[in-house]
């Protein structure tokens, strides 16, 4: 997924078994739209999502 570095929304969804977002998340610069949804063992955020500039929305939610 790495390699997808024109893509602009990414939404995850209900993954119930993901305890942690890769630090190469950074390197999808042209991201506009995170979405993290459902996702309870995911609990912190890469220090690397600092390096999308580009990131206009952010939402989290039913995430404990």
């Amino acid at each position: 997924m790495r390699q997808l570095t024109q893509l602009q929304s990414l939404t995850l969804l209900e993954c119930r078994s993901m305890t942690s977002l890769p630090e190469w998340l950074g390197e999808l610069t042209s991201l506009s739209k995170l979405e993290i949804v459902c996702c309870p063992g995911i609990t912190t955020l890469p220090h690397s999502i600092q390096q999308l500039t580009n990131l206009q929305q952010l939402e989290i939610r039913d995430c404990h």
